[in-house]
């Protein structure tokens, strides 16, 4: 038997992750003519070579092995594909992530890094937008980003205003096989988190907050001089 190329492992690689990451179908009313491990897939392999959908397709009716790779009983629509990859964008940038950070070099040290930031959805300035009476919500992302390899191992988008302790448990969920230690800022100081986490066998290295009194520094505060000596209070 031949052996497989590039190609074929790619894609074997693509469908194995997008059948780890969504589930078949997007509800019990789908056609279920193609799955959405297929459809992310199909739109890795696009974008693999570079080509536009329509010769995506072309060059799938030449590629048997590929076909039988991706389990397609029959070539989909162009108009389908289409469609399909602007439903599942969040679903396969994900599984492209994961693609990406199977294929670097070198294994981790076992300590992931947990930060998230805003990013703007458009330059359009603010003048233009009231006139328009447009909303554009700013982005909030959240990396997991294994410290040894400088890899990310998985993130999450969203525009609305959820907490970084709500946010972290399913980051972690889906990637407790790639780390035992999770190092993050205080916006993830929460207990219920680090007994998540250790019920998880992981161990939580999160910086605590300030005005936790806890974890509050003392200091030496200065009350009066008498003839027996200074008094302290320890606060």
């Amino acid at each position: 038997m031949k052996n497989p190329s590039q190609l074929l492992q790619f894609t074997r690689m693509c469908m194995q992750r997008a059948t780890e990451r969504v589930p078949p179908y997007r509800s019990k009313f789908s056609k279920h003519t193609f799955t959405q491990p297929q459809r992310i897939a199909l739109y890795c392999l696009k974008l693999k070579l570079g080509v536009p959908y329509r010769e995506l397709i072309d060059w799938l009716s030449e590629m048997p092995r590929i076909q039988q790779t991706l389990g397609l009983r029959s070539l989909p629509h162009l108009a389908t594909v289409q469609k399909a990859f602007a439903r599942l964008e969040t679903a396969i940038w994900r599984v492209l992530q994961q693609v990406s950070a199977s294929r670097v070099e070198g294994d981790g040290d076992g300590v992931a890094a947990l930060d998230a930031s805003g990013w703007d959805r458009s330059y359009a300035s603010r003048h233009h937008t009231r006139r328009v009476k447009l909303q554009i919500r700013s982005l909030k992302v959240t990396l997991l980003v294994d410290t040894g390899s400088q890899t990310v191992l998985d993130l999450h988008i969203t525009t609305t205003r959820k907490r970084d302790t709500q946010i972290a448990p399913g980051l972690i969920e889906r990637n407790l096989d790639r780390f035992e230690v999770l190092s993050a800022d205080k916006g993830y100081d929460a207990r219920s988190l680090r007994r998540w986490l250790r019920s998880r066998g992981k161990r939580p290295l999160l910086r605590h907050r300030e005005f936790a009194p806890a974890t509050r520094q003392p200091t030496l505060v200065w009350i009066s001089r008498s003839t027996t000596g200074a008094a302290w209070w320890r606060r």
